[in-house]
């Protein structure tokens, strides 16, 4: 276990690095037996370590993402001043039970409907969905059924024409399926066969 030795709010503490990788496992098991002194502590080297650690990577590949699509992006949230704030505030007000940004929920409750303030945690998908359903549908299945990529064998062709197929009607929701598919044989495509097709 490699530890740190970090400073938070003038305290010295060590945060394992473990913490990192473990804290969906660690957090919900780990505080439910500790004092509230601990749990606190245990709290502040997590923050630490999500801080420096998780979102130096996240930051990487956001500024990345948005570079390759000419998008200059802005993250308020991680101006200093209300970050060194943040780390001020107590733990019981930042996170109740595993809801989390309750302060940011607060303030923007008289300004958003609640529906929107109160939603999932969402990511940024792409609508591959229903870009299948539409005209890029056609590529995907002339991707996926072409006579050289049967040959190779791996696919089982009735399976994949039933599958684009289901999607394609509205049956069943197939995407994350397709996607896998039309990766691997991209891939297979660029890396093995050359980019001979591409």
């Amino acid at each position: 276990m490699v530890s740190l030795l970090v400073k938070c709010n003038n305290i010295y503490l060590i945060a394992d690095r473990t913490v990192a990788y473990h804290r969906s496992i660690l957090m919900p098991t780990r505080t439910r037996y500790l004092s509230a002194r601990t749990r606190r502590t245990f709290f502040i080297r997590c923050s630490y370590t999500d801080v420096n650690m998780d979102l130096v990577e996240l930051l990487m590949k956001q500024d990345q993402m948005s570079m390759a699509a000419s998008i200059e992006s802005r993250v308020p949230f991680l101006d200093h001043l209300l970050v060194e704030f943040a780390g001020t505030i107590p733990p019981h007000l930042r996170l109740q039970g595993r809801a989390g940004k309750q302060l940011v929920k607060k303030a923007t409750e008289k300004f958003l409907p609640h529906n929107i303030v109160h939603r999932q945690k969402m990511g940024f998908p792409v609508p591959f969905g229903s870009w299948l359903k539409e005209d890029s549908a056609g590529m995907v299945s002339e991707i996926l059924l072409d006579k050289r990529t049967m040959d190779r064998g791996y696919f089982n062709v009735s399976y994949i024409e039933k599958l684009l197929k289901s999607h394609q009607s509205g049956q069943r929701d197939y995407q994350n399926q397709i996607w896998l598919l039309l990766n691997f044989e991209l891939w297979h495509l660029v890396f093995i066969d050359d980019g001979a097709r591409c």
